[in-house]
Protein backbone atom coordinates (compact mmCIF):
# COMPACT_ATOMS: atom_id res chain seq x y z
CA UNK A 1 0.00 0.00 0.00
CA UNK A 2 3.17 2.35 0.83
CA UNK A 3 4.36 1.72 -2.63
CA UNK A 4 1.36 2.59 -4.36
CA UNK A 5 0.74 6.10 -2.49
CA UNK A 6 4.12 6.72 -3.58
CA UNK A 7 3.73 6.04 -6.69
CA UNK A 8 0.71 7.82 -7.12
CA UNK A 9 2.30 10.91 -5.11
CA UNK A 10 4.99 10.92 -7.51
CA UNK A 11 2.96 11.08 -10.62
CA UNK A 12 0.57 13.27 -9.24
CA UNK A 13 3.39 15.67 -9.05
CA UNK A 14 4.55 15.16 -12.34
CA UNK A 15 1.13 16.11 -13.92
CA UNK A 16 0.71 19.24 -11.82
CA UNK A 17 3.58 21.09 -13.97
CA UNK A 18 4.04 24.79 -13.34
CA UNK A 19 1.62 25.69 -16.50
CA UNK A 20 -0.72 23.81 -15.53
CA UNK A 21 -1.21 25.60 -11.82
CA UNK A 22 -0.34 28.86 -13.26
CA UNK A 23 -3.33 28.60 -15.75
CA UNK A 24 -5.48 27.59 -12.70
CA UNK A 25 -4.48 30.09 -10.63
CA UNK A 26 -5.04 32.49 -13.66
CA UNK A 27 -8.96 31.15 -14.33
CA UNK A 28 -9.22 31.54 -10.70
CA UNK A 29 -8.38 35.38 -10.46
CA UNK A 30 -9.55 36.54 -13.75
CA UNK A 31 -13.11 36.96 -12.38
CA UNK A 32 -11.33 40.45 -10.27
CA UNK A 33 -9.47 41.60 -13.12
CA UNK A 34 -10.25 43.61 -16.23
CA UNK A 35 -9.46 41.96 -18.98
CA UNK A 36 -6.54 44.32 -20.70
CA UNK A 37 -4.70 43.27 -17.11
CA UNK A 38 -5.81 39.96 -17.49
CA UNK A 39 -4.73 39.33 -20.86
CA UNK A 40 -1.11 40.72 -20.27
CA UNK A 41 -0.77 38.26 -17.04
CA UNK A 42 -1.48 35.09 -19.41
CA UNK A 43 0.64 37.00 -22.17
CA UNK A 44 3.89 37.30 -19.89
CA UNK A 45 4.01 34.07 -18.46
CA UNK A 46 3.26 32.42 -22.39
CA UNK A 47 5.70 34.67 -23.72
CA UNK A 48 8.34 34.39 -20.72
CA UNK A 49 7.84 31.52 -18.38
CA UNK A 50 6.36 28.67 -19.91
CA UNK A 51 8.72 27.89 -22.18
CA UNK A 52 11.59 27.65 -19.44
CA UNK A 53 9.25 25.95 -16.69
CA UNK A 54 6.12 25.36 -17.73
CA UNK A 55 6.52 21.50 -18.24
CA UNK A 56 8.44 21.11 -14.86
CA UNK A 57 6.52 19.86 -11.72
CA UNK A 58 5.93 23.00 -9.38
CA UNK A 59 7.26 20.94 -6.61
CA UNK A 60 10.05 20.20 -7.94
CA UNK A 61 11.19 24.20 -9.12
CA UNK A 62 13.97 26.19 -7.18
CA UNK A 63 14.99 29.61 -6.89
CA UNK A 64 18.20 28.99 -9.10
CA UNK A 65 15.85 27.92 -11.59
CA UNK A 66 13.14 30.93 -11.42
CA UNK A 67 16.21 33.36 -11.28
CA UNK A 68 18.39 31.81 -14.03
CA UNK A 69 14.77 32.81 -16.04
CA UNK A 70 14.56 36.00 -14.42
CA UNK A 71 17.73 36.96 -15.46
CA UNK A 72 17.48 36.44 -19.38
CA UNK A 73 14.47 38.54 -19.01
CA UNK A 74 16.74 41.39 -17.23
CA UNK A 75 19.38 40.70 -19.72
CA UNK A 76 16.73 42.15 -22.28
CA UNK A 77 16.86 45.36 -20.78
CA UNK A 78 13.34 45.41 -19.08
CA UNK A 79 13.62 45.10 -15.29
CA UNK A 80 10.43 46.44 -14.95
CA UNK A 81 9.08 43.39 -16.76
CA UNK A 82 11.38 40.79 -15.11
CA UNK A 83 9.43 42.21 -11.18
CA UNK A 84 6.07 41.50 -12.06
CA UNK A 85 7.24 37.98 -13.82
CA UNK A 86 8.73 37.30 -10.16
CA UNK A 87 5.72 38.67 -8.65
CA UNK A 88 3.70 36.61 -10.43
CA UNK A 89 5.76 33.54 -10.46
CA UNK A 90 5.50 33.68 -6.56
CA UNK A 91 1.79 34.02 -7.17
CA UNK A 92 1.63 30.86 -8.71
CA UNK A 93 3.42 29.16 -6.17
CA UNK A 94 1.76 30.88 -3.08
CA UNK A 95 -1.23 29.05 -4.90
CA UNK A 96 0.20 25.95 -5.24
CA UNK A 97 1.21 26.17 -1.48
CA UNK A 98 -2.64 26.57 -0.41
CA UNK A 99 -3.82 24.09 -2.96
CA UNK A 100 -1.11 21.17 -1.55
CA UNK A 101 1.07 20.74 -4.85
CA UNK A 102 3.96 22.92 -3.20
CA UNK A 103 6.19 23.27 0.12
CA UNK A 104 7.86 26.29 -0.72
CA UNK A 105 7.90 29.38 -2.85
CA UNK A 106 11.46 29.80 -4.78
CA UNK A 107 10.22 33.53 -6.36
CA UNK A 108 10.29 34.97 -2.79
CA UNK A 109 13.79 33.65 -2.38
CA UNK A 110 15.13 35.70 -5.15
CA UNK A 111 13.96 39.40 -5.07
CA UNK A 112 17.30 40.80 -3.10
CA UNK A 113 19.28 39.03 -6.04
CA UNK A 114 17.58 40.67 -8.58
CA UNK A 115 19.16 43.63 -10.27
CA UNK A 116 18.29 47.20 -8.50
CA UNK A 117 16.04 48.84 -10.82
CA UNK A 118 17.78 52.98 -11.38
CA UNK A 119 15.29 54.58 -12.25
CA UNK A 120 16.35 57.97 -13.82
CA UNK A 121 15.49 61.48 -13.65
CA UNK A 122 11.82 62.46 -15.05
CA UNK A 123 11.61 66.51 -14.37
CA UNK A 124 8.69 67.61 -14.43
CA UNK A 125 7.58 70.94 -16.32
CA UNK A 126 6.18 73.13 -13.98
CA UNK A 127 6.27 76.52 -15.83
CA UNK A 128 2.68 76.97 -17.91
CA UNK A 129 4.52 78.56 -20.74
CA UNK A 130 7.07 75.26 -21.54
CA UNK A 131 4.16 73.35 -21.21
CA UNK A 132 2.19 75.34 -23.80
CA UNK A 133 5.08 74.79 -25.95
CA UNK A 134 4.67 71.03 -26.03
CA UNK A 135 0.97 71.14 -27.00
CA UNK A 136 2.06 73.60 -30.24
CA UNK A 137 5.02 71.34 -30.97
CA UNK A 138 2.46 68.47 -30.70
CA UNK A 139 0.35 70.23 -33.05
CA UNK A 140 3.43 71.03 -35.56
CA UNK A 141 4.17 67.54 -35.81
CA UNK A 142 2.68 65.12 -38.53
CA UNK A 143 0.13 62.97 -36.78
CA UNK A 144 -3.62 61.45 -37.16
CA UNK A 145 -5.99 64.02 -35.50
CA UNK A 146 -7.52 61.29 -33.04
CA UNK A 147 -3.53 61.27 -31.61
CA UNK A 148 -3.06 65.07 -31.62
CA UNK A 149 -6.83 65.67 -29.53
CA UNK A 150 -5.68 62.17 -27.25
CA UNK A 151 -2.71 64.23 -26.25
CA UNK A 152 -4.73 67.10 -25.33
CA UNK A 153 -6.87 65.50 -23.43
CA UNK A 154 -4.20 63.75 -21.58
CA UNK A 155 -2.39 67.45 -21.04
CA UNK A 156 -5.75 69.00 -19.67
CA UNK A 157 -6.51 65.63 -17.28
CA UNK A 158 -3.30 64.86 -16.36
CA UNK A 159 -4.63 61.13 -16.45
CA UNK A 160 -2.44 57.99 -17.91
CA UNK A 161 -4.23 57.03 -21.30
CA UNK A 162 -4.89 53.81 -19.95
CA UNK A 163 -7.31 55.59 -17.73
CA UNK A 164 -8.97 57.66 -20.67
CA UNK A 165 -9.38 54.62 -23.12
CA UNK A 166 -11.00 52.32 -19.81
CA UNK A 167 -13.62 55.25 -19.03
CA UNK A 168 -16.82 53.91 -19.97
CA UNK A 169 -19.46 56.36 -20.60
CA UNK A 170 -17.48 59.57 -21.07
CA UNK A 171 -20.12 62.67 -20.97
CA UNK A 172 -18.73 65.81 -22.14
CA UNK A 173 -21.06 68.53 -23.50
CA UNK A 174 -19.70 71.27 -25.17
CA UNK A 175 -18.00 74.33 -22.91
CA UNK A 176 -18.69 72.45 -19.59
CA UNK A 177 -16.27 70.62 -16.99
CA UNK A 178 -15.62 67.31 -17.51
CA UNK A 179 -16.50 64.87 -14.55
CA UNK A 180 -16.94 61.37 -16.01
CA UNK A 181 -16.33 57.68 -14.10
CA UNK A 182 -13.24 56.28 -14.10
CA UNK A 183 -12.60 52.53 -15.90
CA UNK A 184 -12.12 49.68 -13.40
CA UNK A 185 -8.37 49.18 -12.59
CA UNK A 186 -7.06 45.61 -12.68
CA UNK A 187 -8.84 45.26 -9.69
CA UNK A 188 -11.88 46.29 -10.09
CA UNK A 189 -11.78 50.01 -8.36
CA UNK A 190 -13.16 52.53 -9.97
CA UNK A 191 -12.87 56.80 -9.11
CA UNK A 192 -13.53 60.12 -10.79
CA UNK A 193 -12.11 61.79 -13.50
CA UNK A 194 -12.37 65.63 -13.47
CA UNK A 195 -10.61 67.94 -16.05
CA UNK A 196 -10.94 71.26 -17.08
CA UNK A 197 -12.98 73.62 -19.62
CA UNK A 198 -11.30 72.80 -22.34
CA UNK A 199 -11.15 69.35 -22.32
CA UNK A 200 -15.32 69.09 -22.80
CA UNK A 201 -14.33 70.33 -26.21
CA UNK A 202 -12.51 67.43 -27.73
CA UNK A 203 -14.81 65.19 -28.41
CA UNK A 204 -13.57 62.54 -26.03
CA UNK A 205 -15.55 59.53 -26.80
CA UNK A 206 -14.02 58.85 -30.19
CA UNK A 207 -10.28 59.24 -28.88
CA UNK A 208 -10.10 55.46 -27.79
CA UNK A 209 -12.49 53.77 -30.26
CA UNK A 210 -11.10 50.53 -32.27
Amino acid sequence: MAKQLNRFEIRRQAEDTFEKVAREWHQVNEARWVEVHSNDVIRSLERDVFPKIGALPIAEIDAPTVFELLRGVEKRGTGETARRIRQRIAAVHTFAIASGRAENNPAALVVGAMAPMIKGRQPAITDLEEARQIIRDVDATPGHAVTKLAIRLLALTAVRPGVICSTPGMELPQGETLTANLGRTAFGAHGILRGSRDSGRLGAPELCEE
